[in-house]
């Protein structure tokens, strides 16, 4: 139910057409901590000002989105509707600006912790908010992010969760938008997607899947997870069908392959050491400079990545 329709229903029960409040409830449990519930909190809806308690009475009316909901210890939010869970967020926390805020730590009945979606689970931050381009401007938790975007809403990062065999747009969202771009898994900016590029370095722990890059010709701006993302997840790229989450051999790779992880390893995503740190050093034998010819190859394989 959209918070706008939740509202105006809300407004209607509260005038006397449905208002329900069930003795035995006990509303602090639209709360992930009971303990957090604010119970006298002052909300102002479309005018009227009621508590979180006579709110939460209220929705409980007729139509409403919690009727035939009972509140009590033995509650079990992961068994209610989508509809359900939405109002839990809504009470509970912000909700995108909308919600009432009744539990003071913003967290539902609902709320569920995606620790696995970063390299070390110690690392998540499911309150950290990022407003930029990768969310059309809008302010969003790491939290929402995971249960709004299309792409990983349907993974579960609440258990030990492998990014192994997912596809590239998860891949993306995890590692490029989630860890480096919002910064979820913190300053280490490492997902549980972090390593499934990292053997394009002779040493995969000196892979820097965040580290940003700009080629030569400025045609590329980025960073090294999407670069490496180009040359094996791309039907046209030069390296496609590698598996860089394991070791592999450089030896036996076209030499447009070797170009373009030497580049890449150039460009800082090995860290300070240059083309010696890529798992390809040694192994380049074509006639054309590897520089020069690294360079084209990664910003025409980046244009079609990103079309």
């Amino acid at each position: 139910m959209r918070a706008t329709s939740l509202c105006f229903a809300l407004t209607f029960a509260l005038l006397g057409t449905s208002a329900h409040a069930n003795s035995s409830d006990e509303n602090k449990y639209i709360c992930f901590d009971p303990t957090k519930f604010t119970a006298s909190k002052q909300v102002i809806f479309n005018g009227f000002t009621q508590s979180c308690d006579q709110w939460i009475d209220a929705a409980q009316g007729s139509g409403q989105v919690f009727h035939g909901t009972t509140f009590d210890s033995t509650f079990d939010a992961s068994a209610q509707t989508t509809t359900v869970q939405n109002g839990l967020k809504m009470y509970a926390g912000p909700y995108g600006g909308n919600g009432l805020d009744c539990c003071s730590d913003g967290k539902s009945a609902a709320f569920k912790n995606y620790t696995y979606f970063c390299q070390d689970p110690n690392d998540w931050m499911p309150d950290k908010t990022y407003s930029g381009t990768a969310t059309g401007g809008a302010t969003m938790t790491c939290t929402e992010f995971v249960e709004s975007s299309s792409d990983i809403k349907t993974q579960d990062f609440t258990t030990s969760w492998s990014c192994d065999g997912k596809s590239a747009a998860i891949q993306l969202n995890v590692q490029d938008q989630g860890a480096s771009i919002m910064g979820c898994c913190g300053s280490t900016k490492k997902s549980a997607c972090s390593n499934t590029r990292a053997h394009v370095c002779e040493n995969p722990s000196t892979f820097l899947p965040s580290h940003t890059f700009k080629s030569d010709d400025g045609m590329f701006d980025g960073t090294c997870y999407t670069a490496v993302g180009t040359t094996n997840t791309d039907a046209t790229g030069d390296c496609y069908g590698s598996d860089f989450s394991k070791t592999w051999s450089c030896a036996a790779k076209t030499p447009s392959c070797q170009l373009r992880l030497l580049e890449i390893a150039r460009k800082g995503c090995c860290g300070t050491s240059g083309e010696p740190a890529s798992a390809c050093h040694g192994h380049y034998s074509g006639a054309a400079s590897s520089q020069h010819v690294g360079v084209i190859a990664l910003v025409a394989a980046v244009a079609v990545f990103l079309a």
